[in-house]
């Protein structure tokens, strides 16, 4: 009876752990949502919106736990914010998950970088390089620490460093200007004057106002006028850093980027009349407005016609009680110390525009015809 009891409650107690196993077994995940999760937090990251390219792979290492690229871009979203130990902390995982990725190692070694620990970050980026011989970007971050220094010693290894580059990508545009102004600052003529040489070769061609620089700068260099020939690679450095070809070479090679301060933020305040007066507005139908400009048309003094009643014009668009003018809604009606306007739709419609210059030239016409039609007396007769 015993064996039978200790028997059933063996079965019941595998069958209890069998049920808690498939009931704590995960629900695979889609893809799609994998997918979607990821590039929208990658989307943030890339428009430096921080805080929501952190929430997004949180969500995206819960998500998939096994996946080191999760772990890898949250990583540098907090390199990115300047919060290294975070940082370090998520690279880790990320490098324990897959310890052969470079972009992994890379990002780490400049956590170390960043952190003071230069030795580490040096030792990380000499056993890549001995790993893949052949990485642009690994030569490339172990020729910035070299610049990093000032002493000769310093400026000879990171010449070597980029020489190194250059091998291995010998159409980099970036890596070529690199070189070409350590060469000059290190008085090497003649290297920087092949390096320069190569520069014109790379398609595409330098833009037109780089390329007269760069004859200058190699004229100078044969003769042999160092200090002349740094100030014109000097300019041609800045002329062509600009450009698209410059920055997609250098985007090849370029190790992580330093956190940033911030982001710039765009609001709008209205600080002009129209942005104030259209601020929050919107024309519907037809307005008319009447506004006094007697003292900005400067008749604050003059008198009205002959036989014109006193102006009661007011904010509420009274018109005047007697006025020689006929009353069109489009009248200007100066001589009353006053202009009413209509707006039609926007102020600048060409049908209005075009009704008031008919209106105000067949006025015009009208009053040179009555002066010219008037007898003119002659003062010698009186």
């Amino acid at each position: 009876m015993t064996r039978i009891f200790w028997r059933a409650w063996a079965l019941f107690l595998a069958v209890a752990w069998i049920t808690i196993a498939l009931a704590c077994r995960e629900k695979q995940v889609p893809v799609e949502e994998l997918y979607t999760t990821r590039m929208l937090a990658l989307s943030f990251l890339q428009r430096n919106q921080l805080p929501e390219a952190e929430s997004s792979f949180k969500k995206l290492t819960k998500l998939a736990p096994d996946d080191p690229l999760g772990y890898a871009d949250l990583g540098l979203t907090y390199l990115q914010a300047g919060r290294y130990k975070e940082a370090e902390s998520q690279l880790d995982r990320a490098r324990k998950l897959d310890p052969s990725s470079t972009e992994v190692r890379l990002a780490l070694a400049k956590v170390y970088y960043l952190t003071g620990r230069s030795a580490d970050a040096r030792a990380l980026l000499e056993q890549m390089r001995r790993d893949s011989t052949r990485n642009a970007r690994v030569l490339y971050a172990l020729a910035e620490l070299e610049a990093r220094k000032n002493d000769r010693a310093s400026t000879r290894a990171y010449i070597d460093r980029l020489r190194g580059v250059v091998a291995v990508a010998p159409a980099n545009l970036a890596v070529r200007l690199k070189l070409v102004d350590a060469f000059v600052r290190h008085g090497d003529a003649d290297s920087a004057v092949q390096q320069l040489e190569e520069v014109r070769r790379i398609p595409p061609e330098p833009p037109k106002e780089a390329r007269a620089y760069l004859d200058s700068a190699i004229q100078l260099l044969r003769a042999g006028k160092l200090p002349l020939a740094r100030t014109a690679v000097d300019h041609l450095i800045g002329v062509i850093e600009t450009s698209a070809p410059y920055q997609a070479s250098l985007e090849d090679v370029k190790w992580n980027d330093n956190p940033i301060s911030g982001r710039a933020v765009l609001s709008f305040a209205p600080k002009y009349f129209i942005s104030l007066r259209a601020a929050g507005k919107q024309a519907t139908g037809v307005e008319a407005k009447f506004t006094d400009a007697t003292d900005e048309a400067g008749l604050a003094g003059v008198a009205p016609p002959a036989g014109a009643a006193p102006s009661t014009a007011s904010s509420a668009g009274n018109w005047p009680k007697a006025c020689p003018w006929e009353r069109s809604t489009r009248c200007a009606r100066v001589g009353c110390g006053a202009i009413f306007t209509t707006l039609v739709g926007t102020l600048a419609s060409p049908s209005t525009t075009t009704t008031t210059r008919s209106i105000w030239s067949s006025r015009s016409s009208k009053s040179s015809r009555s002066t010219k039609s008037a007898p003119r007396r002659d003062p010698r007769r009186q």
